[in-house]
């Protein structure tokens, strides 16, 4: 089967990847933007993680143009990825998890961290909603989302959970799976503290401006989350 893991950029997606990918019955690729699941093999399950908008779109995708502007900053927000949610939603036996994460910390981290305008990081944080909010509604029988708060709070609880919706068996080392986190390595543990850190520390300009509607999709999608 095939496994598409998304979410907002400092959603937490790397994380729950490096845990998912640490199963032995697992292939996975990180941020992938050719399609590489279709020439993997040998595993039961699949798997790549992409953020959205900037690494993937529900149907956009990326051409050489594009591609070009984005790297010289004139199109920022634009998909990187050559093929789209849809393309993946294509693939027999496909499944897709999503994480969610409070927009406060993720556009916090996305500015401090990624060093992007915080116009760019309230854009991607709204879209990504919007898209796994649809793909819930659209695809339930093929979608899960989880929340990054669940997943640092109870790491077993949710792992186990996810493992049983992508069909492999839990195993302990997934929990340990920070270690093997290519994209920040050195980490020693599951820092707890990164849920709701920002939630009183938000911009010496104000409130971040996240759009009502993003926020009550926000909303709807904690309603439909797999809980602890």
């Amino acid at each position: 089967m095939y496994l598409l893991i998304v979410g907002s950029p400092r959603s937490g997606t790397t994380l729950l990847a490096s845990m998912i990918g640490v199963h032995p019955d697992v292939a996975m690729l990180i941020e992938d933007r050719f399609f590489g699941v279709k020439r993997l093999t040998g595993k039961k399950v699949l798997a790549n993680k992409l953020c959205i908008p900037n690494q993937v779109e529900l149907t956009k995708r990326a051409n050489y143009v594009t591609r070009a502007l984005k790297k010289i900053g004139l199109a920022v927000n634009y998909t990187s990825s050559r093929f789209s949610i849809q393309d993946y939603l294509a693939l027999d036996g496909i499944k897709i998890l999503a994480i969610t994460r409070d927009g406060n910390d993720v556009i916090s981290s996305i500015m401090k961290r990624g060093k992007k305008e915080r116009k760019i990081a309230e854009e991607r944080w709204s879209r990504a909603i919007e898209i796994i909010y649809e793909l819930n509604t659209k695809y339930p029988e093929k979608t899960i989302t989880i929340s990054y708060e669940d997943l640092v709070n109870e790491p077993e609880i949710i792992i186990k959970k996810v493992a049983g919706f992508i069909g492999i068996d839990f195993q302990p080392v997934m929990l340990e799976g920070y270690k093997h986190n290519i994209l920040y390595p050195g980490e020693t543990g599951i820092d707890k503290t990164k849920a709701f850190k920002s939630k009183t520390t938000i911009t010496a300009g104000g409130s971040f401006k996240i759009s009502p509607a993003s926020e009550g999709l926000y909303q709807k999608l904690l309603s439909l989350k797999i809980n602890p």
